[in-house]
């Protein structure tokens, strides 16, 4: 019996012997027994099928995070996520949401040899400069070949800190290239996160996310510290970020108060805060779609109790009021799961319902002009 098999039935004789002494204490814990006799069930499977399945791709641990995965999104936790970085997909995955990545500007994909195909290079990013082009095929890096070590322990090697340095090695076409390749993953132009323009009097900010660091919102209040007649804030495709930065961003605009809280479903709540001082005190259009959603949603909802000369312009929100928990297991799998969900004031959450805003404006993709922003100009100019 192979080590992973072992460790999952022993998971399950523990698990089993705890529904067995709940039986004894009373049926108080149902539903731990209940689990119990599911996850027995499993277990009772496997062994049925031990030695006589047709498909056997030898990856059992694979297999267990898949199963893990589909369990609890039944149960409703459609943002469970468990990688065991076993996967082609999931080490490809690892890649793009890798800082090193997201910020040098590539993106790759698992092939069927078990190497890595580049399948974007963003024009002028630092992976064009440092000679990556789009389909190229990394099979090496330093002295891992990606069919020897296998793909995670590839991954490993070509993702590191910020200023370390590491030898590529590709396939362009009938050649193959070595490069040498310095990893360069600082956050590195706030602008990649918000862009502030001048329209008339009129100060307008998209914010793409609530991630990057503190020097980003820093800029946008020096930029949106002059005369003007009123602000638009885009959060349109807004998919949130960090919390932290949307609690430092309506600091700006609502000074430092309670904004809400996060219940876990342990019964633990962490007060909501906004930070910093108010500085903003001209009317305030935000724009919002069916994209906007988790911390962006908190700063929607926020500056709509708390900010009294608020209008919400465009399209309801996603509808993401739960949050998530990550955690790194024993085995080195990252282990994400919802933990509770968030209120901003009196208004209900609004996991799977959305915000709705005060003027609704659907985009039209026939028009050449941004009906939404427009209305918001509007707005502030009467």
């Amino acid at each position: 019996m192979d080590k992973d098999t072992k460790h999952v039935l022993t998971v399950f004789a523990i698990l089993g012997a705890f529904a067995a002494g709940y039986y004894i204490n009373g049926f108080e814990h149902k539903d731990e027994i209940e689990t119990g006799k599911q996850l027995a069930a499993f277990a009772e499977i496997r062994d049925e099928m031990s030695g006589e399945r047709y498909f056997d791709n030898g990856n059992e641990e694979y297999a267990v995070g898949e199963a893990a995965k589909s369990y609890y999104k039944a149960l409703g936790d459609s943002f469970f996520r468990y990688d065991t970085g076993i996967s082609p997909e999931d080490c490809a995955n690892n890649v793009n949401n890798s800082d090193m990545a997201v910020d040098n500007g590539f993106e790759v994909e698992a092939t069927e040899e078990g190497n890595l195909r580049v399948t974007e290079v963003k024009e002028g990013s630092y992976a064009q400069q440092q000679g990556l082009c789009k389909a190229d095929v990394i099979y090496k890096v330093n002295d891992k070949v990606f069919s020897e070590v296998g793909l995670k322990d590839g991954v490993h090697e070509l993702l590191g800190k910020s200023g370390t340095e590491c030898d590529i090695y590709i396939r362009r076409g009938n050649r193959e290239i070595a490069l040498h390749y310095v990893r360069k993953h600082e956050q590195q132009e706030h602008e990649d996160n918000f862009r502030f323009e001048q329209i008339d009097d009129i100060c307008y900010v998209r914010l793409d996310s609530f991630s990057g660091g503190m020097e980003g919102f820093k800029t946008l209040d020096e930029l949106m510290e002059g005369d003007c007649r009123g602000y638009i804030i885009d959060i349109r495709g807004n998919l949130g970020g960090e919390t932290e930065l949307c609690m430092h961003a309506l600091g700006s605009f609502i000074g430092e108060q309670k904004v809400g809280c996060e219940y876990y479903t342990s019964g633990r709540t962490n007060e909501m805060r906004s930070v910093g001082n108010k500085i903003y005190n001209k009317p305030v259009v935000i724009l919002i779609n069916g994209e906007t959603a988790s911390a962006a949603e908190i700063f929607t909802g926020a500056m709509k109790l708390n900010y009294k000369d608020t209008t919400l312009v465009g399209e309801t929100t996603y509808g993401k009021g739960v949050f998530q928990i990550e955690k790194r297991t024993d085995s080195d799998a990252v282990l994400r799961y919802t933990a509770g969900y968030f209120t901003v004031g009196d208004l209900p959450c609004w996991q799977g319902y959305g915000i709705t805003p005060d003027v609704v404006v659907s985009m039209d993709d026939e028009l050449d002009v941004d009906v939404q922003l427009q209305t918001a100009i509007d707005l502030l100019k009467q």
